[in-house]
């Protein structure tokens, strides 16, 4: 059914571009164009176009204190099961991801409310047609981004390219299982 699916895109647009500020526990952080389908014989709702622009990139690697990161990311740590966790390379402790946690307060109600969401995320997902495999995908994509935003870069000074960062092998290792590349390919795009 069309409205069930833009309902879905719907939620789904919520938890990847909405994020909590200190005004508004779900504000939404980018812009969205919509334009709402309706047949020409009997004019019942047929479909959608919604096309996102402007997401606040920034919100990924800084916050004002006390506001969140994007929802997705708070939903994955909480809902995902741990065999999924561990398939990509995600950790339950939320210390793990000090970036994502700093200057907030964050209990178990919030790790409730982010598991129920999570579901609710993942109902949408499969309500629209993607698959298991392309949401594990996703869901790795997403760990990567964490494991980015946790990374320490130790630079060090080649004759030939001059600073050049360091990445540890096992952090290497670790974003080419998550991106499903190379190891070398990481470490010539970081």
């Amino acid at each position: 059914n069309n409205e069930i699916k833009v309902m879905a895109s719907l939620q789904i647009l919520e938890a990847f571009g909405n994020a909590k500020t200190i005004y508004n526990p779900n504000s939404t952080r980018f812009g969205q164009y919509q334009q709402l389908q309706f047949s020409e014989e009997n004019g019942l709702f047929a479909g959608a176009y919604i096309h996102p622009y402007l997401l606040e990139k920034s919100r990924v690697v800084s916050r004002q204190e006390g506001e969140r990161s994007f929802h997705i990311f708070y939903y994955l740590i909480a809902g995902l099961d741990d065999d999924s966790k561990n398939q990509i390379g995600l950790s339950s402790n939320v210390d793990d991801y000090p970036d994502l946690y700093q200057d907030i307060y964050y209990n178990s109600d919030d790790a409730m409310r982010d598991i129920e969401v999570f579901n609710e995320v993942v109902y949408a997902l499969n309500s629209i047609g993607i698959s298991q495999d392309i949401q594990t995908q996703i869901w790795s994509m997403i760990a990567a981004v964490l494991t980015l935003l946790c990374m320490e870069f130790e630079v060090i000074e080649s004759e030939t390219e001059g600073s050049i960062p360091l990445i540890p092998e096992d952090i290497q290792k670790l974003l080419a299982h998550q991106l499903g590349i190379s190891p070398e390919m990481v470490d010539s795009f970081l």
